[in-house]
């Protein structure tokens, strides 16, 4: 019956039939209802199957829900990838605490099971890496040129620690520094100070570990010699060019070896990258900066007497800068890329003989950044005087500057007019590059205006007799004496004339007393001692400080680094072991140390124990946890095997489901669902067979379960459960670990083993050996079982059943159909033979 549930309708079966010919409009008869009436026999058979597929879908269902709680309780307990829950594992069981009477001493874990006590007599030494650390603060601090007064009238951004404040410096720079940071609570002194280095230049320094920077326009700070973001500390994401360091860099190139590695970089690589290059090579090194010493440490990643670091430097001072290594092994310095100062124009600006509207653009590229400047209308009719035509050109060159500050933010690259002579001025090293000729070989009327018929570039080239090289006048320079060697016999004399070529001559004329050869490659100056002579220079000019950052340099066994020492650990135990060890990590007698401090004897504290003792808390936490998921697993599949079955309440079919709410088709397919597994055959089996390995015990312990605490409790409802005496456990595990062990861990007949093996009876979806449940319900991983073959020949079923209702259905449609306008016909006769009489 279907009312056993209140408020669920009828028990009336919605029929698949449709409309497919005339209905009724003749005869006025209900056609689809007669059909519906007519096919449902062939309906009530398609309800059945479709009833049969539902029930061996929730009985498979079912089945799979038992097969994941068993293979769930195995995973949790019986697997080797939990080895701290896996009871089949003797290392579940061997939990032991260790534990030190002194700080000195750290023990992390212990595999000794025997109750061992180990007593440290002293710690002579612990293990310590050989370690480079700077000598003293590597910074060169924020220097400016000038006297302190040159501060007056400018805005700056100063930034103290993460305070920022925006300083427009009056008469008293140091007053407003004072009103900005205030004064140091524990000295009173200024938090910032300037300080007059009374050589021309002015500094700022803190009163302590502060980190200090300043920022701000850049014309503005390059009028007192600073560059924005200069800082009293190391930036490492800057570039090693644009890094301040208390030693100077010589040079754009730097190389050198740590432990044998090589390691190349130039002054465009930043303090990180050398860094982290270094940390991620194989030279079993760390290197960091710190900022509170404003130092660089180098440590070798293996401590002991063994872990001794080398290293020397091959090319510039870089070491020497970040640590204060000597520079006796330094054999060469290289300039970076260096660029000439100015660009001069193929000729004098030149008048064109018609004008343009409107804009002209050209392309300058500056560092590789290339942007668009832009000319404005130009009428040569005009200009009639030279004076004229010159003070049109000088307009053009200061709305290009205005531009080039606008788009670079700085006055480094500059157009200026030289009598009739467009120059480009470069400061601080800048590329330039102009391009007036295009693909096509046409040039840009506003560049020839200005005289650049060429493209033109200002780096630096060494010449031939045919093509003369880059002049010294062309980077800025004049004159100077250059000595090498340190002995002023070596003399060079240079002049602003002198070209690449010639200062390259000159050095290696003088090689066979010097040791150094020049080389000139790639927009780079190289100076090389073949190492038979001392390998030094000095500049009374600026040649040396333009190319290679310094005036005068000489290498010297000189060494501000501070080395420490690497060593090993020593301690002595009480029975007057000495144990050396190259790291503070060790076992001794299977306790893990790890060694804190060193630790002599005296009256108070003789020595250090270490104790190893047994720890029952967690292998009780676990089989109690065992037992709790097993009567789990157990009880929620004895309700499957006795809830009692609803014959009353058969699966929904889709007509029943219609007239129906959500909540209605839950409470009734719940009662449908009702004992789908009652007194199942092999459901009952799997739960005996788990009854069989609880009181079976094993063969190789002396023992069962009953015997450590674990015994069984049966229930009509609930099934056969353990229950879990702690107590008893306890004291088992106390008196014979290794017999309570064995009974779970035995890989021949221990208890572990042989429930899981129960569970992968029933469980398992492997091909080789199919569970007995998968085989019948299937799995994700297993597809041919015999319920899956059941739907697929229910489906069959089905689809045959309403072939042939619709096959039904449509010979019906006809009949009626025919019949519908055979009426129509006798109704038109009808009417025909009713129209004749009329009219006789």
């Amino acid at each position: 019956m279907f009312s056993s549930v209140a408020g669920l309708g009828t028990n009336s079966s919605k029929k698949t039939s449709s409309s497919k010919g005339i209905g009724g409009l003749v005869s006025g008869i209900d056609t689809d209802d007669i059909i519906k009436k007519l096919t449902a026999l062939s309906q009530s058979k398609i309800d059945s199957a479709v009833q049969q597929k539902q029930k061996i879908q929730w009985k498979q269902t079912a089945y799979q829900d038992i097969i994941t709680k068993i293979n769930n309780l195995k995973s949790s307990f019986f697997d080797v990838t939990n080895p701290t829950s896996n009871l089949s594992s003797s290392s579940a069981f061997n939990t032991w605490s260790v534990s030190s009477s002194s700080s000195a001493v750290t023990v992390s874990s212990s595999t000794t099971n025997t109750g061992e006590m180990l007593e440290i007599s002293s710690i002579n030494s612990l293990a310590v890496a050989n370690s480079f650390e700077s000598g003293s603060a590597v910074s060169g601090g924020i220097v400016a040129t000038g006297a302190i007064e040159n501060l007056t009238g400018k805005e700056m951004k100063v930034t103290l620690d993460s305070l920022t404040k925006t300083i427009t410096f009056s008469t008293d720079p140091q007053a407003d520094l004072n009103a900005a940071f205030g004064l140091s609570t524990s000295t009173g002194q200024p938090r910032v100070k300037l300080i007059d280095n009374e050589n021309g230049t002015f500094g700022f320094s803190t009163n302590g570990t502060s980190k200090l920077s300043i920022s701000g326009d850049a014309d503005t700070l390059a009028s007192v010699g600073l560059k924005s973001g200069a800082s009293n500390l190391v930036d490492i994401t800057k570039s090693l060019g644009d890094t301040s360091f208390k030693t100077a860099l010589v040079g754009g190139a730097f190389a050198f070896t740590i432990n044998g590695v090589d390691f190349n970089f130039t002054s465009s690589d930043s303090v990180m990258k050398v860094i982290n290059t270094v940390n991620s090579s194989n030279a079993g090194v760390k290197m960091t900066y710190s900022e509170t010493d404003d130092t660089f440490s180098l440590t070798s990643t293996t401590a002991g007497t063994g872990s001794n670091i080398t290293a020397s430097q091959l090319k510039g001072n870089l070491l020497s800068a970040m640590f204060g290594f000597a520079t006796d092994t330094v054999t060469e310095v290289a300039s970076p890329v260096t660029y000439a100062s100015r660009m001069v124009a193929q000729g004098e600006f030149v008048m064109p003989d018609s004008g343009w509207e409107g804009l002209k653009t050209f392309d300058i590229t500056v560092n590789g950044v290339t942007k668009t400047l832009t000319v404005s209308a130009f009428d040569p009719t005009k200009y009639d005087t030279d004076e004229e035509k010159i003070d049109a050109v000088k307009a053009i060159v200061d709305s290009l500057n205005d531009q080039l500050k606008s788009v670079y933010g700085n006055s480094d690259v500059q157009f200026s007019l030289n009598n009739k002579t467009v120059e480009v001025t470069a400061k601080n090293n800048k590329s330039v590059s102009l391009n007036p000729v295009d693909s096509e070989g046409k040039v840009n009327e506003a560049l020839k205006l200005l005289g650049y018929n060429k493209n033109i570039n200002n780096s630096i080239v060494a010449g031939t007799p045919e093509i003369p090289g880059t002049t010294l006048s062309s980077l800025g320079l004049s004159g100077g004496e250059l000595i090498l060697g340190g002995d002023t016999e070596n003399k060079i004399t240079y002049t602003g004339s002198t070209t690449i070529e010639d200062l390259l001559e000159l050095i290696n004329a003088q090689k066979a007393t010097t040791g150094i050869t020049a080389s000139f490659d790639s927009g780079k100056l190289s100076l090389k001692s073949d190492g038979t002579k001392p390998f030094s220079f000095s500049d009374s000019g600026s040649l040396a400080k333009t190319f290679f950052g310094t005036a005068a340099f000489s290498t010297s066994a000189n060494n501000t680094v501070a080395e420490t020492e690497g060593k090993n650990a020593v301690i002595t135990l009480k029975d007057g072991t000495t144990i050396e060890r190259n790291s503070n990590s060790f076992n001794v007698k299977g306790i893990n140390l790890q060694l804190n401090e060193t630790f002599t004897s005296s009256e108070a504290v003789k020595s250090i124990t270490i104790r190893s003792t047994q720890n029952l808390d967690d292998i009780v936490k676990t089989v109690k946890s065992f037992v709790e998921g097993y009567n789990a697993m157990v009880a929620s599949v004895k309700t499957k095997l006795t809830e009692d079955v609803n014959k009353d309440y058969l699966p929904l079919t889709d007509a029943q489901r219609e007239d129906m709410s959500e909540s209605q088709v839950k409470l009734w397919e719940d009662k449908a669902k009702s004992g789908i597994l009652k007194n199942d055959r092999t459901v009952n089996e799997m739960l005996d067979d788990f009854y069989d390995v609880l009181v079976s015990g094993s063969s190789n312990s002396p023992y069962s379960l009953e015997d450590i605490g674990l015994t069984t409790s049966v229930s009509t409802t609930e099934g056969t459960k353990l229950v879990f005496n702690e107590e008893k456990f306890r004291e088992m595990l106390t008196k014979d670990h290794e017999g309570v062990t064995r009974l779970f861990t035995d890989p021949t007949d221990g208890f572990s083993d042989k429930l899981s093996a129960a569970i992968d009876k029933y469980g398992s979806s492997s091909v080789v050996s199919t569970g007995a449940l998968v085989e019948i319900a299937g799995t994700a991983g297993y597809k041919d079982s015999q319920e899956a073959q059941q739907l697929s020949d229910i489906d069959e079923k089905i689809t045959e059943l309403k072939n042939k209702l619709t096959a039904e259905e449509t010979k019906l449609w006809k009949q009626f159909s025919a019949m519908e306008t055979a009426l129509s016909q006798l109704n038109s006769q009808a009417s025909w033979l009713t129209s004749l009489n009329s009219q006789q």
